[in-house]
Order: structure tokens, then sequence, then C-alpha cells
């Protein structure tokens, strides 16, 4: 039970900082720099928010029903592409909106924050040589406009990807708990959050939850909650690389995170998949190494950790793409 209070709580407060900018009003300045910005990738089924301005402001919502709805608090987003078969609107999780300019005392502009899933569904672009022939080694490309009560704003191209995964924070929702600190969300098998007070151990079954996996066995259609049996498995399960924070010799402060060697160190996880009855959340059981290396930070306050897991795309790939930070204790 309070693992499920813990996933409705967060399935409904899901805000990634995996974002696009939409419905931008023309010749409005969105971002500054020294290069040029790059499209957005996400992967089939993936949960995402989408921050717009110019749409005044929006009701606060959160979608109470399934399959979720494709309009909500006055909000479609709408879907352009080539693709045959491809839905022309996205489902809606939630939809918030703040007024990122209130805490200056200057003239307001309102943000919205829409929460979407992009579809399951299969991406195919025709290759114009044969009938539902699919064209490879091309970049499938849609594009996205947001109405507001049938007005609609400028389009914003995105790549969809096999796989753009993301490990959940506590950071990943607008406000969190109001802590100040963050902290990655996974669990102990019980459903209770891994925290200082509340350590990982050497050996243990952990679950991380995650966004971005792809498409799963069997398919899930878009906006409807994963089955819980069979259970919606990944494609392929990502590989995970387990590092650790060490102390410095005799000095008591900690060294940057140290990976050991990749092919010691690299775990398969025993399930990823998507967590049965919500949209879009997956889950990926990993169990932790046995043994502790020598000279492992002590986590001493909160937030403070000493044990990376992060999922990368193979053994030649010890960077990773996303992480997760956990404390660790015999």
């Amino acid at each position: 039970m309070q693992r499920d209070r813990f996933l409705l709580q967060l399935v409904a407060s899901m805000l990634l900082t995996s974002v696009a900018l939409l419905g931008q009003p023309a010749g409005e300045i969105i971002s500054a720099g020294y290069a040029a910005p790059s499209y957005t990738a996400l992967a089939p089924g993936q949960l995402v928010t989408l921050f717009v301005r110019g749409l005044g402001n929006v009701q606060n919502m959160t979608a109470v029903r399934l399959p979720l709805p494709t309009t909500l608090s006055g909000i479609t987003v709408r879907v352009t592409n080539s693709i045959s078969g491809y839905p022309n609107a996205l489902p809606i999780l939630r939809v918030d909106s703040s007024d990122v300019c209130a805490s200056q005392g200057d003239l307001p502009c309102p943000l919205a924050a829409v929460t979407v899933q992009f579809p399951t569904e299969p991406t195919c672009v025709p290759s114009g040589r044969l009938p539902n022939e699919c064209s490879t080694g091309r970049p499938v490309i849609v594009t996205l406009s947001v109405e507001k009560e049938g007005s609609a704003g400028q389009r914003f191209p995105i790549v969809i990807v096999n796989s753009k995964p993301h490990l959940l924070t506590s950071c990943d929702t607008i406000g969190g708990e109001g802590s100040g600190v963050c902290y990655s969300l996974a669990t102990h098998t019980d459903g209770k959050l891994v925290r200082n007070d509340q350590p990982a151990r050497p050996g243990e079954t952990l679950v991380l939850y995650a966004v971005g996996l792809g498409r799963t066995v069997p398919v899930v259609p878009t906006g409807v909650t994963a089955p819980a049996a069979p259970p919606a498995r990944v494609l392929t399960a990502p590989l995970l690389l387990v590092s650790y924070r060490l102390e410095l010799p005799s000095s008591g402060v900690p060294a940057p995170p140290l990976v050991f060697t990749p092919f010691e160190r690299w775990v398969e996880p025993s399930f990823a998949g998507l967590v049965a009855g919500h949209v879009g959340l997956y889950q990926i059981n990993v169990t932790l190494p046995e043994r502790l290396p020598e000279r492992i930070h002590e986590c001493r306050g909160e937030g403070d950790t000493n044990t990376r897991i992060a999922i990368g795309a193979g053994p030649d790939n010890t960077s990773g793409t996303t992480f997760a930070e956990l404390c660790v204790r015999p």
C-alpha cells in the first residue's frame, strides 16, 4: 500500500528535466548561448513535461480517467508527421501553471507545464519506393504544437529514438517535497525509499524508477496503464554500472566518484519494464554487488551519497547516460 501511494504521487507529479519549449510567440528569445540548439530526443512511450510560454493563465489539472485524455484544461498537444497511423495528439497526464517572474515583482510571465506521453506506436516513415516499406537509417522527426482552446502555437521538432532513459529524482517535480535536498527515487523491495536513515545494503535488490526505456513486450497502447500479467518488459534491458565514492587517504575527504573495472562492476538488471497499473513509468530491479571497496565514503548527512548506479550502453560505455546516487552501508 505504501509503495502504491508513493508511485501514484510520483506519476501524478512527474515533471521531468528532459523538456521542450513550445508555443513561443514569433520573435521571442527563448534562450541565449554560443551554440545552436539541438533537437530534443525522446523514446516511444516516454513521459516528459513541455514548458510552454504564451498560453496565459491555465487551470491546474491532473487527468482522472484512463486512457489519458488528449485535451486537459483546454490544452491539446498536436502532432504533425509523415508516419502512417501515428496519433495526431498526445495524451496529457497533468497541466500546471506558475508565474516564473512573480518573485521579481516584474511584469507577469506565466509558464505552463504540460506533462504528456509520447506514442508507443511504431515509427515507420515511408521509404517512397515500395508500398508499406519503412525507411531505414533516417532519423524519425515529429513536430508538436500546443493549442489552447483551438489556438495553436509554433511548431517544435522532436526526434524519436529507440531509448532515452532518465532515472528519476525528487527534483524532477516542481517543488518536490520542499526539503531542498535532491535524492534518487529508489526503493527497497518493501517499497520504502532508500534514504540515509534507511540505506541500501551490499547484495540487496533495489528498485529504481525511470522513464524513456522504450518499447516493451507486450506492447502497451499509448495512454493506457501497464498490465500486471504478463509484465511489460523492455526489448533490451540496459546495463548498469556501479561505482563508489572513496575517502582520500588520511584526509577523511570524499574523492570524486571512482569507477571500478567496468567488466567487474557491470550489472544486468533482474527486471526492466513498466510498473503495473501506471502509465509510462518503468522500474529497474538491480542487485548491488556483495562486497564494498575499502575506504568507501561514509554518508554523513541527508543527501550525502557514496554509490552511483548509471545506465550505460554497454561495457564500452563507462560513463553512463543517467544515474542514481544512493547511500550504501555494510
